[in-house]
């Protein structure tokens, strides 16, 4: 076993101890930056490795399975932040609670970074208008990734969503081409 392996098991003995009890979950060094939870093929990848609290991020993703960063993702990193002050690890915990206090200010500044459906549907939408000739699957896949979600999960929360904004975009786009071909026909 290597010893990212070990500091995974080891963060999940004591921070998440009743999450993957069976070691299923893998982590890796990601090559780009940032981190990511797929928590269908079982991967965590983080580009710092040495960064504890990324890596309770990423882990929190796949305890809550939810996408995005909402309460009860930020909840379960509180109680590890918790926890980490129980270990005698306040630096620690206080970057875990900066990650939250973080997230609440964001959501709080800039509300339509807070996903919901009217995000998902400006989201789709100025997706189409970029790229109207892109299939409904292609951006509801692009829309997913981009905000920690898999294409299923979207779809799971949002299915009327998606389909109406993806509808009406593409409606609109046509529209808007037709009046441009009307536009250039007559001059």
């Amino acid at each position: 076993m290597d010893s990212l392996t070990k500091r995974l098991h080891k963060i999940q003995s004591q921070y998440f101890p009743r999450w993957d009890i069976n070691h299923k979950y893998r982590i890796e060094q990601w090559y780009q930056p940032g981190a990511r939870c797929n928590y269908k093929e079982k991967i965590i990848k983080v580009s710092d490795i040495d960064n504890e609290a990324v890596i309770i991020h990423e882990i929190c993703h796949a305890v809550v399975r939810k996408g995005g960063h909402g309460a009860e993702f930020q909840n379960r990193l509180l109680k590890a932040a918790d926890m980490a002050d129980n270990y005698g690890n306040p630096e620690l915990a206080k970057k875990i609670r900066d990650d939250v206090e973080w997230m609440k200010e964001v959501f709080k500044r800039l509300p339509e970074m807070k996903m919901d459906a009217k995000y998902i549907q400006d989201t789709i939408s100025d997706y189409v208008i970029d790229r109207p000739d892109v299939s409904f699957e292609e951006i509801v896949k692009y829309v997913a990734q981009e905000n920690g979600l898999y294409p299923e999960e979207l779809l799971k929360y949002w299915p009327k969503s998606a389909r109406t904004a993806f509808d009406k975009a593409q409606r609109l786009h046509e529209q808007f081409s037709a009046g441009l071909d009307r536009l250039h026909r007559s001059n």
